[in-house]
């Protein structure tokens, strides 16, 4: 019998560390066709022990909105090799290396200069990519 795989909120588990170190991009004038206003990137991630999916989906709320997502995209920090070889061979799943939108998920008109705008920020800033990596390992180990 296959489960289904629940994804949750980081801040969930976690309120002290989401509240700390959720990631905001803060846009002070309209850029890249954006609204100015604060981006909350917000992180949920699958919740069984044994999955080991090494992504996360980020769904972006802005200020001004919130609670609601913008965007809502998958990040996956391996190679698209590693998640061919955890589906089984499955080629399809080489689109969950690096970032893409989910496709399961409702998008705003806003989500192609969202995506945009993450992109950035996972490519220019590495200790944030360490930091969605140690999130995950917090998550699929709570009790360390």
């Amino acid at each position: 019998m296959v489960t289904r795989m629940e994804i949750i909120p980081f801040w969930q588990r976690f309120p002290k560390v989401a509240e700390a170190e959720t990631r905001v991009i803060k846009l002070p004038q309209a850029t890249m066709d954006l609204p100015a206003d604060e981006y909350a990137l917000v992180e949920f991630y699958c919740n069984k022990p044994k999955c080991d999916c090494r992504k996360v989906i980020l769904q972006v709320w802005s200020k001004q909105k919130p609670g609601v997502s913008l965007a809502t995209l998958n990040f996956g920090w391996e190679s698209g090799d590693f998640y061919v070889r955890w589906l089984h061979g499955d080629e399809s799943a080489r689109i969950l290396s690096g970032l893409s939108f989910e496709p399961i998920s409702p998008q705003s008109p806003l989500c192609r200069p969202l995506m945009a705008l993450v992109e950035w920020v996972l490519l220019e800033d590495p200790a944030y990519v360490d930091r969605l990596k140690r999130h995950y390992q917090m998550m699929k180990n709570p009790a360390n």
